[in-house]
């Protein structure tokens, strides 16, 4: 056992010299690659598959713990989110100051607004155990059937207000600033023509799908819902992927990335242009 011990040190040691002999962009990508990842699969874990059934109401009291789960994740996914904008904007900053603010407010904005969804979804938890309570209410028929209608518009107005918390209020700006995330990083140069231009495509595309369904054209769970947000999910896996593989250059003085006055990046000056 003590020579294991030993081994596991050695192991984890080998893995901290490691880390520190990378250079910041490297490092940069690294961080940034696993919380893209950790985003997606908190986005997964925060979704309660019970709100889209007529039932609802009756089911989410009998299964708090998925909920509890579920705004766990939904917490966690939220500070992940700012954490990437906190990881972004000093590189951002080195193309363009203004572009890095407006980003890093957009993307706030949206974090926040994934907080806000957090307390519809316990009111609903809430309303549910009262719901459940009312079976041996001792209330009249009449008493009692008002009572009913009145907790379960209630619940709906929550069911809908978490809705457009989660898929209109935090997509738009998380989108926008997806939008100048990927612009600035087209004019630094320091990622494949590819990413930016599916960056461009996909952000469109999510905005899209979120502005027709403010206007009830389409629904959450359907068909072209779903599609139009699939790239927006398969260009974060893939930008993980090439942040574990290749990730961002290394600038001079050991910073994350140095910029000429071209605006092309340091490493190889202009790496990823058009030319």
């Amino acid at each position: 056992m003590h020579w294991t011990l030993q081994c596991k040190s050695k192991n984890v040691a080998c893995m901290l010299t490691r880390w520190r002999n990378m250079h910041s962009g490297k490092r940069l990508s690294i961080l940034l690659g696993i919380l893209i990842v950790l985003g997606l699969i908190t986005g997964i874990l925060s979704s309660v598959p019970a709100l889209e059934k007529p039932d609802y109401l009756q089911r989410l009291s009998k299964m708090a713990g998925q909920v509890y789960f579920a705004v766990f994740a939904q917490a966690l996914m939220a500070v992940t989110y700012v954490s990437i904008a906190c990881l972004m904007v000093p590189l951002l900053k080195r193309g363009s100051e203004g572009l890095a603010i407006a980003y890093f407010g957009f993307r706030i904005v949206g974090a926040a607004f994934l907080f806000a969804g957090i307390a519809t979804l316990l009111l609903l938890l809430f309303v549910s155990e009262k719901y459940a309570l009312l079976a041996h209410s001792p209330l009249d028929d009449r008493t009692l059937g008002a009572v009913v209608i009145q907790m379960e518009l209630f619940a709906e107005m929550a069911r809908m207000v978490r809705d457009w918390l989660n898929h209109v209020a935090m997509v738009l700006p998380w989108a926008m600033g997806g939008l100048l995330m990927f612009l600035g990083l087209q004019s630094m140069r320091i990622v494949p023509a590819w990413i930016y231009l599916w960056g461009f495509i996909a952000s469109g595309l999510t905005l899209l799908a979120t502005l027709l369904l403010m206007l009830n054209i389409i629904q959450i769970v359907s068909a072209a819902y779903m599609l139009m947000n699939a790239p927006m999910a398969l260009l974060e896996i893939s930008f993980s992927f090439w942040l574990f593989l290749e990730g961002f250059p290394e600038g001079p003085a050991g910073s994350i990335v140095e910029l000429e006055k071209t605006g092309k990046g340091a490493r190889g000056a202009g790496q990823y242009s058009d030319d």
